[in-house]
């Protein structure tokens, strides 16, 4: 567009290859289709998302079992409002620092650009859209997954039935919890930021290592099941860092400091396990 370097390229920038009748858009290993917009909804197949795309869900979408959804470095995932992912199969999002995955509102410019196209008439807000269900299996690696609230006030933006990895993520800005655990999660150099309850397990195992859990409501909930956090930081929450309900937690190595009250419901264990 002959501007030198004034201006960049964003993801949605184009709207892919079209394709009209029995036309056929053929590929091979070498291919990339960058900065394109495509629409997503309903169940899908064994697929990747492109590197550095805008995918806009406009109506749920469903990883049936035995399918596998990859979502390529790079590739931003905008949800419209109310909408979600139902991973009853795999997720795969190997982000990475230098091009990292967002799972955000339609409404989120300073992810992927103006998608929704209102310019700042509007701006993200906690419950845009529901939420990512892992009922089967996911890894998600330098992901950003914000702006969501899941089902109801006892739901998360990750809600956990089955098996998931978070690595080196942002999970931030949701009205309720920010990772609701029934099955298994583990979390690994993990931001969990301005949720309700951030870490909420109801069953199952969750493990937290090398994670920050700040400006929460409550940091860690462990209201069933098994939850051990490790050499984390807990704190800056508003009402409790580590809330006991009906399950405990093993904290080994942790920093819970800074809360209006750091443990609550249980004696404060400092100076024990580290």
């Amino acid at each position: 567009n002959f501007d030198g370097a004034l201006t960049k390229g964003l993801p949605g920038d184009w709207s892919g290859v079209p394709l009209e009748g029995t036309g056929q858009f053929l590929t091979t290993a070498s291919t990339e289709t960058r900065l394109a917009r495509f629409l997503r909804t309903g169940s899908i197949s064994t697929q990747s998302w492109p590197s550095r795309s805008l995918n806009i869900v406009r109506d749920d979408v469903v990883i049936p079992p035995g399918q596998t959804l990859t979502i390529q470095p790079g590739a931003v995932v905008k949800f419209e409002l109310g909408r979600k992912m139902v991973v009853d199969g795999a997720l795969e999002a190997p982000g990475t620092f230098a091009q990292p995955i967002a799972f955000t509102s339609i409404r989120d410019d300073a992810r992927g650009g103006d998608a929704n196209r209102d310019g700042n008439t509007t701006t993200p807000f906690s419950t845009d859209w529901r939420n990512i269900q892992i009922n089967g299996s996911a890894t998600l690696d330098h992901c950003f997954i914000g702006y969501g609230q899941g089902e109801s006030s006892v739901d998360g933006i990750l809600r956990v039935g089955g098996s998931a990895l978070l690595r080196n993520c942002t999970v931030a800005e949701t009205v309720f919890s920010g990772v609701i655990v029934y099955g298994s999660a583990t979390l690994e150099n993990t931001l969990v930021l301005r949720t309700d309850r951030a870490i909420d397990t109801q069953a199952g195992t969750t493990t937290l290592k090398n994670c920050v859990i700040h400006g929460n409501r409550i940091g860690l909930f462990p209201h069933g099941g098994a939850l051990t956090a490790i050499n984390s930081l807990i704190t800056g929450n508003t009402e409790a860092g580590v809330q006991f309900a009906t399950s405990a937690a093993v904290l080994r190595h942790c920093n819970v400091s800074g809360n209006v009250t750091n443990f609550q419901n249980h004696p404060d264990p400092t100076g024990s396990d580290g």
